[in-house]
């Protein structure tokens, strides 16, 4: 019976270790089977590392399982094709280096078929030379980033300059001139010469001033005569030494200045200010920026951007005792380039610096209207103008005493003098203007030649000395022989008049 026993258990035992093992393998296989399943699912998400170590994981617990060496290969295929892609990827970035480095790795090997063929066409398109790669090697990084930078600030200047060059051009009036009727003028204080050095701003001050009332005045009759008879007795001292009829509304309008629209017009064009300055501020902002500098610097940029603007500015010359000279240069406005001058001779009674600053004002005004007038006669018209003004203001007047006496003799000597060069300056057959198309509005008529000469001779009669009553006989004698219409005939009779009644002082004409 112990033997039937030993031998039924001998029988047995190996049944009960097969069903033991069998037992405890069936949790694995579920296990490797659920590894293999996530690996699956991170494959299809593109999560490959994480699939990798799922099927590393379920190939550990089962060597000889299919699923899991099939999701391995898949894995290591997914990863090879990755670095194929970021080969790809940097061989389009021009990283010709990286993308050598990635694809020599999957020519042979684990690599697919595709894959290998895959890796070696990038690797021939890597090792290319091309264009761009030549110039890569002449051009280096640092290099390129030079170039790139210098034609970077090159375009930069080039459309500042170009904006600079536009905003020039609307400044001077081109564009915005036309639009506006205004040209800006950047007016620049006048350099005074005088004995001390000191800089009193008084000529510039009153060219501005002149160039500010011009424009209207220039429009206005400045004188018409009508009657200039000097009286055949002496005067007294309350009465005016000449029968006067200035404004006379009976008699033809004779105008001895010329007529001043297109003056007046031109003024209308210029607008003109004077130069904005920048104070030194003494304070910082809480960073320690200095904002007197940070302006200054904005201001040089103005300066630098506006350059080329209109601007006027000139001198005033009063270091000498015997005449006040005044100089004007303009640049940058419809006339590019103008340049004027005025003196005028101090005497007691004449504000020498304000008569030079209206005549300088008015050549300049003539200037720009008129830029083919040649000096000379610019000179005469402004003379003629300035003799004018004088001329009427103290003619009629009674000749005084003391020191009005010697301001009324003055400014007749300075009438008589600038009737003097405006007939010297703009000789008979003479016509200013006369290229201009249209023709000009300063036409010089014999009356208005006759006008003037005999306002001259009235004007040496006043002032009576021997020596300036010689010299008005002869402008007297002038008129009389001057030839002429019926419509000056007046004029010369006047002037046959006048030197009747003063050549019983003097002598007889012959």
């Amino acid at each position: 019976m112990h033997t039937a026993v030993v031998i039924a258990a001998a029988l047995f035992l190996p049944l009960a270790d097969t069903a033991f093992c069998q037992a405890q393998l069936q949790p694995a296989k579920e296990q490797v089977k659920a590894l293999v399943s996530v690996g699956q699912n991170d494959l299809t998400v593109g999560r490959v590392s994480e699939a990798q170590a799922s099927c590393d994981a379920a190939l550990k617990l089962d060597p000889e399982n299919e699923a899991a060496k099939t999701c391995i290969r898949q894995a290591a295929a997914r990863l090879i094709d990755q670095d194929l892609e970021s080969a790809d990827a940097k061989l389009l970035v021009g990283d010709k280096k990286d993308a050598i480095a990635l694809a020599s790795r999957w020519t042979g090997g684990f690599a697919g078929q595709s894959q290998q063929a895959r890796a070696r066409d990038i690797l021939k398109r890597a090792r290319s030379i091309g264009v761009v790669d030549v110039l890569k090697l002449l051009f280096p990084d640092w290099l390129r980033h030079f170039l790139l930078t210098v034609i970077t600030l090159a375009v930069l200047g080039l459309l500042l300059l170009l904006a600079r060059l536009l905003w020039r051009e609307w400044k001077r009036g081109e564009w915005y001139g036309s639009l506006t009727n205004t040209t800006r003028w950047n007016m620049h204080p006048l350099k005074e010469e005088t004995a001390s050095g000191e800089q009193t701003g008084l000529a510039t001050d009153l060219v501005l001033d002149a160039l500010a009332r011009a424009g209207h005045e220039l429009g206005l009759p400045i004188w018409e005569p009508r009657l200039l008879l000097l009286r055949p007795t002496p005067p007294a001292k309350y009465e005016p030494a000449i029968i006067s009829e200035f404004l006379s509304k009976e008699a033809e309008s004779l105008r001895l200045s010329p007529r001043a629209d297109d003056l007046c017009l031109e003024w209308k064009l210029h607008d003109v200010r004077l130069n904005d300055a920048i104070q030194n501020l003494q304070f910082k902002t809480s960073k320690g920026i200095d904002i007197g500098s940070v302006l200054r610097f904005l201001m040089s940029m103005l300066q630098w951007f506006n350059a080329g603007e209109p601007v006027i500015s000139g001198t005033a010359r009063t270091a000498g005792e015997k005449s006040i000279t005044l100089h004007l240069a303009a640049h940058g406005g419809r006339v590019k380039s103008v340049a004027v001058a005025a003196s005028t001779d101090i005497a007691t009674g004449i504000d020498a610096m304000q008569l030079s600053a209206e005549r300088v004002a008015f050549k300049f005004l003539f200037r720009m209207r008129y830029p083919e007038m040649t000096n000379d006669q610019i000179d005469g018209f402004s003379s003629l103008r300035q003799g004018a003004t004088l001329f009427a203001q103290f003619a009629g007047t009674a000749p005084g005493m003391g020191e009005d006496a010697t301001t009324r003799t003055s400014s007749l000597e300075t009438a008589a003098f600038n009737f003097s060069f405006f007939r010297a300056s703009i000789p008979p057959h003479c016509i200013p203007g006369c290229g201009r198309q249209g023709g000009s509005s300063l036409q010089i008529t014999d009356e208005l030649r006759q006008a003037v000469l005999l306002a001259e001779g009235v004007a040496h009669a006043l002032v009576g000395s021997e020596k300036e009553q010689m010299r008005a006989i002869d402008c007297f004698r002038q008129l009389q022989d001057f030839p002429g219409s019926e419509k000056t005939e007046p004029l010369r009779r006047q002037a046959a008049y006048n030197e009747t009644s003063m050549t019983g002082a003097v002598h007889p004409r012959r």
